[in-house]
């Protein structure tokens, strides 16, 4: 063929160029065709070498010129005195019926990049089904194109399955599937976004997708790519500690309580010596209780208060009112005050939607003032809410031991004395001892 390249029909179209020299720029139109007489060219995408090409008669530049589109890559000569033939389209269909040489050779070269190129696309395809997660491709439509033997275990379909058909069919949820593609056209790629999946077996089952786009030179998309793992364990996993998280602060709180009981009865049938001050106040059963109660909750209000959130410790008291009806021995509801005299959060089981007072001042009276201001020990006030159930009451107040904040307990004395025969006197006189 290289006689062909000195015929005179032909000379008019041969060129010359030193190295360095680019004969084809990446994102041009293509208006010419090249073969390559004698020299080295070097193919650049994206600023980088990918290919070599040194073959005399070889065809570069050959697809974007067929197909009509841009240059997909620049070509650049590698070598001194490179020659070359550019043939202009206009006069490429007039050499082809002169020199039908030329269509032969170009026929072979596509041949043998065809084949190259299915050797590829079927060692991509050998090399999919060996890797752990599921690969799959897609046209821009959605299109299933490709489908791993691990995704074919993953989704639980055969690649006969899901040959031609769309992957928006294996996603559960089809609005989080829009959502998801409407982020990943918006980003370019996700990486590990977790799905649920409609699996033919499987009710519960979530995969962790990582997608990107695929698109040509012209930043057109052509498909996407999927890698998908299970993610159904980590899912379960997390759910079962949400649950934990929900029930544990509960448990220990029955836990905590249950022990103060068990104390508080053994103590009451046989209280030690040392306990027969204010710190114990055994001869008063009510009183007994909220003291107990109230190192109880200290515990389980620990974390909430640390945090300072209000709604965690709010929960506290209504898991505390749910579990232990402490309103059969006369509390009606519960105040946490802050060490600014506000009241931090509350929890009244007449109203459970009440925010309990939060942010308003502690306006309690002290029901006895011969208690020392510094309140180290509990107190029993007189508090007047006109928007609250029975308007004016008596709370015992206790400050915490390891928080700077009190529990105030709102108690029903019209139950504490006909249940237990006290009247506020008698425990504001056990509390003054």
């Amino acid at each position: 063929m290289m006689e062909i390249f000195d015929h005179p029909e032909l000379r008019q179209y041969v060129r010359n160029c030193p190295t360095g020299f680019t004969i084809l720029t990446e994102g041009d139109r293509a208006d010419s065709l090249y073969i390559l007489i004698e020299g080295s060219l070097e193919v650049i995408k994206g600023g980088k070498k990918i290919h070599e090409i040194n073959e005399p008669g070889a065809f570069f530049g050959e697809l974007s010129f067929l197909l009509g589109t841009v240059r997909i890559a620049s070509v650049i000569s590698a070598t001194e005195d490179t020659r070359f033939l550019c043939l202009p389209n206009t006069e490429v269909e007039r050499i082809w019926h002169q020199f039908p040489e030329f269509a032969r050779q170009l026929a072979r070269n596509l041949a043998t990049r065809l084949h190259e190129t299915t050797n590829v696309a079927q060692g991509f395809r050998a090399f999919c089904d060996q890797m752990p997660d599921a690969v799959i491709m897609t046209d821009a439509g959605h299109t299933v194109r490709s489908w791993n033997q691990a995704a074919e275990k993953l989704y639980g379909r055969s690649w006969q399955q899901m040959s031609g058909n769309l992957i928006d069919d294996i996603y559960d949820n089809q609005a989080s599937f829009k959502q998801f593609m409407a982020e990943l056209e918006a980003k370019g790629a996700i990486r590990e976004k977790t799905l649920k999946i409609n699996h033919p077996e499987k009710d519960w089952f979530f995969v962790s997708t990582s997608t990107t786009m695929l698109k040509d030179p012209h930043g057109n998309i052509q498909g996407y790519l999927f890698l998908g793992r299970d993610a159904t364990s980590l899912r379960k996993l997390a759910k079962k500690q949400r649950l934990v998280k929900k029930w544990l602060l509960p448990l220990v709180l029955v836990l905590i309580l249950l022990s103060g009981w068990l104390c508080w009865r053994q103590l009451a049938i046989s209280p030690p010596s040392s306990l027969l001050g204010t710190e114990y106040l055994y001869n008063e059963p009510v009183l007994n209780r909220l003291n107990l109660d109230t190192e109880a909750l200290e515990l389980a209000l620990a974390p909430a208060l640390a945090a300072q959130s209000a709604d965690q410790a709010r929960q506290v008291l209504a898991d505390y009112f749910s579990l232990f009806h402490p309103e059969f021995y006369g509390v009606t509801g519960a105040l946490i005050i802050g060490d600014d005299k506000k009241i931090f959060c509350g929890y009244h089981p007449a109203r459970p939607g009440s925010t309990g007072f939060a942010g308003q001042a502690y306006e309690g009276i002290g029901f006895s003032e011969n208690v020392p201001e510094n309140n180290i020990y509990p107190r029993l006030f007189m508090v007047s809410r006109p928007e609250s159930d029975g308007g004016q009451g008596v709370e015992f107040v206790s400050p915490l031991k390891n928080h700077p904040a009190q529990l105030a307990f709102r108690l029903d004395m019209n139950l504490i004395r006909e249940e237990f025969g006290r009247s506020i006197n008698d425990l504001a006189e056990v509390l003054n001892r």
